[in-house]
């Protein structure tokens, strides 16, 4: 328990150490004399023997409704914390990457070369790049932790707000269930009817209404998907992220089902599953009340059916700890520096990883506001947001640095290898893949995840294609 304990607030301290050493651009502040600003933070810390180092962090509580999509994927749709932590995370690893192969190589990657033998390697051509790279690059013997300063919104926290909601309203789980005044709290008449969908242009536009799960593949009447906070009292349910009950209602599954998805799928993403194995959180810290069985529960049980789940991806199960260590920006830590002001989710959100390239000064963070950088301007209809304005965490960027380390990995192996095929030939079948070809070639990958999404996760909110049918 004690050594528990302490990797906990070694592993909370890092991530806090790393925010405390940001600049204040992002991060939550007194509005006015009557309001100021509190937000969730998240970060992923590497275990390497016995040092500790943050590697990826971000802050955030916002998502785009569906309405707001795009189709150039030039928008970070779901800003939680959880979520962009992750992406900055992915980023990481390509930085790691092009550290691996760069001529100046001094072995601090976290990675090392699998040095296979491929009977096609000498002769590769443009239909087996994806097979001669595959699953080219091994993860050194570290371990990734994962820090939250809340519990991930959806079912792991129902118990918990449920649990706040009784003691707040000094009445019982059947009154809730019950009472519609004090349901409405948690549900309105929005959450019991979700926005359909259809892409038009580069927004996504209101179709019509539709009931709660039919917006999802799953051709099973009984499931069916909650929003937010709706129904506290169901269980093991897909959840979408929250959002404001007047707001346009989002096509985003909440942080715990994408964390336990996560457990089996790793969290590399599937574009980089084409290069190395997966790689699995070794735990989850949390600053704010929750109830461990209940995160258990949520993260670590809901998917249980391993038939259809094959080497090299596995079911994870993460150790989950508490940390008594408090966030400084966090509702709590805010309510009780001032109890008297209005407290208010902090509008922007702000992303940070690791880049050793980088001067201290240089490797700062991003500030994302309504999907876009900071200070960008509005976006206008059916036109793709400038470079200038793009978060480098938004679908269309990361889209460009996937394809960027591919190229650079086969360059390095094809020269390693005295391989014939040339370097523009690579980038052609590159350029000729969408986003979406791209996320498809990592075959393995998704035939697990769509075996999860149709088995205990049947029922997953599947976005329009046409969201993903972009090129660089």
């Amino acid at each position: 328990m004690d050594q528990n304990k302490n990797l906990s607030e070694i592993i909370s301290s890092c991530v806090f150490k790393k925010y405390n050493s940001l600049p204040k651009k992002g991060k939550p502040a007194k509005k006015n004399e009557s309001s100021t600003e509190w937000t969730i933070l998240a970060g992923i810390v590497k275990q390497d023997q016995d040092e500790f180092e943050c590697v990826s962090l971000a802050t955030g509580t916002k998502c785009l409704g569906g309405g707001s999509l795009s189709k150039f994927g030039d928008l970070v749709n779901d800003s939680h914390a959880e979520i962009l932590a992750k992406r900055s995370f992915i980023l990481y690893l390509i930085d790691q990457i092009n550290d691996l192969i760069s001529p100046t190589y001094n072995n601090d990657s976290i990675f090392y070369l699998n040095e296979k033998s491929d009977p096609d390697e000498h002769n590769p051509c443009e239909t087996n790049i994806f097979k001669f790279l595959n699953r080219r690059l091994k993860l050194k013997n570290v371990y990734f932790h994962f820090y939250s300063s809340q519990c991930p919104c959806g079912d792991a926290s129902t118990s918990s707000l449920l649990s706040s909601l009784i003691d707040s309203n000094k009445t019982s789980k059947d009154q809730i269930a019950s009472d519609p005044q004090i349901k409405r709290k948690n549900s309105t008449s929005e959450y019991n009817n979700i926005e359909k969908f259809s892409i038009n242009g580069d927004h996504t536009k209101k179709n019509k209404r539709f009931k709660e799960n039919d917006y999802t593949n799953s051709k099973d009447s009984e499931i069916k998907i909650l929003r937010g906070r709706e129904n506290l009292l169901k269980l093991n349910s897909l959840r979408t992220k929250p959002g404001r009950f007047d707001a346009d209602s989002t096509l985003s599954m909440s942080c715990s089902d994408k964390i336990a998805l996560w457990n089996v799928t790793g969290i590399q993403s599937s574009i980089m599953s084409t290069l190395l194995d997966p790689i699995y959180l070794h735990s989850i810290i949390i600053s704010d009340y929750f109830i461990k069985d209940e995160v258990d529960r949520s993260l670590n049980q809901r998917i249980f059916d391993s038939n259809g789940i094959f080497h090299p991806y596995k079911l994870n199960r993460l150790l989950i700890l508490l940390t008594n260590l408090e966030f400084i920006h966090g509702l709590e830590a805010v309510k009780n520096n001032y109890p008297n002001l209005i407290h208010i989710p902090c509008e922007a959100s702000i992303d940070w990883y690791l880049n050793k390239k980088l001067t201290i000064d240089k490797n700062i963070q991003e500030v994302i506001v309504k999907g876009k950088k900071q200070g960008s301007a509005n976006k206008k209809n059916f036109e793709k947001l400038k470079s200038t304005s793009r978060s480098r965490l938004c679908k269309l960027e990361m889209f460009k640095a996937f394809k960027i380390v591919i190229s650079n990995l086969f360059r390095y192996l094809a020269e390693k290898k005295n391989i014939n095929l040339e370097i523009t030939d690579v980038e052609k079948t590159l350029n000729e893949k969408t986003y979406k070809n791209l996320k498809l070639d990592s075959a393995e990958y998704q035939k697990v995840k769509h075996y999860i999404k149709n088995s205990e996760f049947k029922g997953w909110i599947q976005k329009p294609d046409n969201l993903e049918n972009f090129y660089t």
